[in-house]
């Protein structure tokens, strides 16, 4: 029932809100990479090395293709490479200018779980098996936010 509720009936009410029709459909799309710390003890495959990047102090840092789409200018479509924990992509949702504002998960591939901050105090497998630390929510909700309300908000079609 709960899953109705937090996921089913929010797909409804979306489709039920957007009545609007159009001759015209404008596409833009874009992308961004966001980096946060890879935890230091979990190891990367080489066919990966793509996704990391070490800095000058030695810290190691994932890559994170963050992809967006945005129609016309009712609706935002982001998706990244993650299972990433629902009260993340529902955050940026609430906090995104555009009135629909979808996540779409397992784009362009896998880089693991990315969790709540919260979660990390629970253990259990996504904790343990994610290569993220807990700073990985705030890094990923900042930039994917900002994006949405700055670039990706003022794009011109053809862009």
């Amino acid at each position: 029932m709960q899953f109705r509720v937090l996921l089913g009936d929010r797909i409804l009410e979306a489709n039920e809100k957007i009545t609007w029709t159009t001759d015209e459909v404008r596409l833009y799309s874009s992308s961004i990479i966001v980096e946060t710390p890879k935890r230091t003890d979990m190891g990367w495959t080489e066919d990966l090395k793509a996704y990391k990047r070490t800095t000058k102090s030695g810290e190691e840092m994932v890559r994170l293709p963050v992809r967006f789409l945005r129609i016309n200018d009712e609706i935002a479509i982001w998706g990244a490479p993650l299972e990433l924990f629902c009260e993340i992509s529902n955050e940026i949702r609430d906090k995104s200018p555009f009135p629909y504002t979808f996540y779409f998960g397992l784009s362009n591939g896998w880089l693991g779980y990315l969790l709540t901050e919260k979660e990390y105090a629970y253990g259990g497998y996504e904790p343990r098996v994610s290569p993220y630390v807990s700073r990985a929510e705030k890094d990923l909700k900042e930039a994917v936010i900002s994006y949405l309300k700055g670039e990706l908000s003022g794009m011109q079609a053809g862009r």
